[in-house]
C-alpha cells in the first residue's frame, strides 16, 4: 500500500478519497489497482500535523491522472462544521 505526502506531486494514476469508515473497501479497491499495475495516493496513515493539510492534498490532486471518491452512506451524511 502506498501512503504518501510530499510537496511536489507523485504523478499517480488515481487519487483516492475516502471516508475513514470506508477504508476496508478502500483498502480492496486499491490492491485492484495495484494488481492492474495502477498507482494510487491515498492517505492511509493521516497527514502528519505539522504539514499544510489542505495544500498537501491539492498538490496530489493536480498530480493524478484521475480523482475517485469512495463512500457509500457514510460520505452523504458527513458532518461538517
Amino acid at each position: 500500500m502506498v501512503s504518501r505526502v510530499l510537496a511536489v506531486p507523485t504523478m499517480t494514476d488515481v487519487f483516492i478519497s475516502y471516508s475513514r469508515k470506508d477504508k476496508a473497501f478502500v483498502q480492496v479497491l486499491n490492491q485492484a489497482l495495484a494488481n492492474s499495475k495502477y498507482d494510487a495516493w491515498v492517505d492511509w496513515e493521516n497527514i502528519p500535523l505539522t504539514a499544510d493539510w489542505w495544500e498537501e492534498i491539492k498538490t496530489e490532486i493536480e498530480g493524478a491522472d484521475k480523482f475517485c471518491c469512495c463512500g457509500g452512506m457514510s460520505l452523504l451524511f458527513l458532518k461538517t462544521g
